[in-house]
């Protein structure tokens, strides 16, 4: 399993509605919708393969949005319960994917 979720950059230990996806594919899915609906353009493409090698680096994957206070972190479910202490649940990021 592949957490995601939000961390403020001043605390990156508390995970912002962590989502559990079953697959690199969904993950890659999940971010392509939310990005582009919310007209997100990041520096370096996403790609199936990026985030596949991503992941095996054992730590967690970090997206930033340039000058916002939040961040997107994901990794394999024991990598992201490792570098956070508490999950925050608002809805957010489902409210994300569906606009």
């Amino acid at each position: 399993m592949i957490l995601i979720g939000l961390i403020k950059n001043e605390d990156p230990t508390s995970l912002i509605d962590p989502l559990n996806l079953e697959s690199v594919e969904a993950v890659y899915e999940y971010l392509s919708l939310v990005l582009k609906k919310r007209n997100f353009v990041l520096s370096t493409p996403l790609t199936i393969e990026t985030l596949t090698e991503s992941f095996k680096l054992e730590k967690p994957l970090l997206i930033n949005f340039g000058e916002r206070s939040v961040s997107l972190m994901m990794g394999e479910e024991h990598v992201i319960m490792a570098s956070t202490s508490r999950f925050i649940h608002v809805g957010l990021l489902q409210e994300l994917a569906d606009l």
